[in-house]
């Protein structure tokens, strides 16, 4: 993981709203490129907001938790 993304992270944990937006910016698109390669095309929608719902409500530091694999993927 880039030193980026992980001061990102830790913006996103201490609630900085600007931090979440630009990660959705920057993850989005990735997001959902990921599930069309797993998911039936007509799902992408409906499985990235719950990708969102999820991250939202948890604790954004479990991302530091992702392994680099699959960081490096999703780039």
């Amino acid at each position: 993981m880039r030193e980026e993304e992980r001061n990102l992270i830790y913006r996103m944990a201490a609630r900085n709203p600007a931090a979440g937006h630009e990660f959705f910016d920057r993850w989005d698109r990735r997001i959902k490129v990921w599930i069309a390669q797993h998911a039936k095309h007509e799902k992408v929608e409906e499985y990235a907001q719950e990708v969102w719902a999820h991250l939202i409500a948890g604790n954004w530091l479990r991302l530091l938790q992702w392994p680099d694999s699959l960081w490096c993927f999703l780039r």
